[in-house]
């Protein structure tokens, strides 16, 4: 009850029981603004940027891989498309895989899901050192069992970050997804270096031993804060799957997007070591090192423009369909046309940023356009939002690679520009789509503030039964708002 009408009808303050906890409830949101003075905060968000590196960074890699298995280690056979299906398929447990981690982050099991993954993929990497020239255990142990592992990495990483600092959550997410430009920077210096130095089998061993302890520090340091609100597994599929999710154009429109984007996207990862030989003294992997480098600036800069801007309306849709706008004219420019070593250069920098914007903003994106009711279905909502682009990353590489068969290397710019294009209508759509559920949201507040603005006199001689004030806001689709006055 308001000061106005408690002065009216002469009652006064009264405390109970819950006012320490109503007073908690409106102070939480002051104090998540403040940066947290826990330390294991910040070391969660280091953990989520080992987690990425781990997973996407690795991903990232494939293409220093790809070159070898393709130069030196599997000869003629197999083709392209079958040597990209080994990191197609790491990419497609990684995002597929996320439905069953994000609900499994919902209940809490943080550490019991990392310690698998550590497992999995320190074993993949041992068991690989072993498996020589065939093609199909290299698939089952980079593929299957490495895939599964990160998998367990992935979704957690935004996740644990957004949990640990909720007031600077877009900033966090673009941290921890820096890790994947980190790891993808970084390993594949360290792999083809290794191989160099001291041959496949020992390079892979290597690389095991350091993902195995990236994987002991998320697993010490990656838990969930205390007292957070757990939702039980249930067997139920709607545990599992939030059918509200896909009733929400936003998120429709969304993932939709997203699946296009690494449609194209991915296969361009695995071939820009090909389309990167030139013979004029730079290594190609280094071409795949620049890019992977260079998304760090679009990672952290689009977060940060998130950050400045946390308040609705937040401009993260609009960035996104324009990052995906200038990655798309730049591969379908600079990829046929780019012919010496500058431009390549140029490309690989400029391409890197503009990837790093519409592959880190993701997770950021579905924090901002889920429903206030639905908070707490975050990791569910993600994880959809990630298997859904599962398809198009497993099916993506060797279509691709198909392409490049029959065309040519310059086929891969064509396919990725217009996958990319595609992308950018879809994003587009549901930036629309924010826009107007924010307005009528407004529209919605205005009308609330103008009934509370009635004279308390004037209400009280209104019947009681036709005081009650509903508002109706649903998550789903195009959200319609309305204040109903009973007659």
């Amino acid at each position: 009850m308001s000061m106005e009408k408690r002065e009216l009808t002469g009652e006064l303050p009264v405390e109970s029981d819950a006012a320490e906890g109503d007073l908690e409830a409106l102070t939480v949101p002051h104090n998540e603004q403040a940066w947290p003075k826990d330390w294991r905060a910040y070391a969660a968000c280091f953990a989520g940027f080992c987690g990425m590196a781990l997973c996407w960074g690795t991903i990232m890699t494939f293409g220093s891989f790809f070159r070898f298995y393709d130069d030196s280690l599997l000869g003629n056979w197999p083709s392209d498309a079958l040597i990209g299906l080994i990191g197609s398929v790491q990419a497609f447990l990684v995002l597929g895989l996320s439905l069953i981690a994000g609900r499994i982050l919902d209940a809490q099991y943080h550490r019991p899901m990392l310690f698998v993954g550590g497992v999995m993929i320190a074993s993949s990497y041992i068991c690989l050192s072993f498996v020589g020239a065939s093609w199909g255990l290299i698939l089952l142990t980079q593929g299957f069992m490495a895939g599964f592992g990160m998998a367990c990495f992935f979704t957690h990483s935004s996740y644990c970050a957004v949990q640990w600092l909720p007031g600077h959550k877009y900033i966090a997410i673009g941290i921890t997804s820096s890790g994947a430009s980190f790891g993808g920077a970084v390993f594949p210096v360290a792999v083809n270096g290794l191989i160099g130095n001291c041959g496949f089998p020992s390079a892979v061993r290597w690389m095991a031993l350091l993902f195995g302890a990236m994987s002991v520090y998320c697993i010490a340091f990656g838990g969930p804060p205390p007292n957070v609100t757990k939702h039980p597994l249930s067997r139920s599929w709607k545990c599992w799957m939030n059918p509200e999710a896909f009733r929400n154009r936003m998120f429709l429109y969304f993932t939709l997007g997203m699946a296009t984007v690494f449609f194209g996207y991915s296969p361009l990862l695995f071939h820009v070591t090909e389309w990167a030989k030139t013979g004029n003294g730079l290594k190609p992997y280094w071409f795949l090192v620049i890019m992977n480098g260079s998304s760090i600036v679009g990672r952290l800069g689009s977060a940060a423009i998130a950050s400045a801007n946390s308040k609705s309306p937040n401009p993260l849709l609009r960035i996104h369909a324009v990052s995906c706008l200038v990655g798309a004219i730049l591969v379908l420019a600079f990829w046929q046309l780019a012919e010496d070593i500058p431009t390549s250069i140029s490309f690989c920098v400029l391409f890197g940023i503009a990837a790093g914007v519409f592959v880190g903003l993701p997770a950021s994106v579905i924090a901002y356009i889920i429903p206030e009711e639905n908070k707490q279905s975050l990791g569910a909502w993600t994880g959809m939002m990630w298997s859904s682009c599962a398809v198009t990353c497993l099916t993506g590489p060797p279509i691709t690679g198909a392409l490049v068969r029959q065309r040519g290397i310059p086929a891969v710019g064509y396919w990725a520009g217009s996958c990319l294009l595609l992308a950018t209508a879809l994003i587009s759509l549901a930036a629309w789509e924010k826009r107007k559920y924010d307005k009528s949201k407004e529209l919605a507040e205005k009308r609330r503030e103008e009934s509370e603005d009635i004279p308390f006199a004037e209400v009280q001689a209104v019947p009681e039964a036709s005081r009650d004030v509903q508002y109706t806001l649903p998550v789903f689709s195009f959200p319609v708002f309305s204040l109903k006055l009973a007659s």
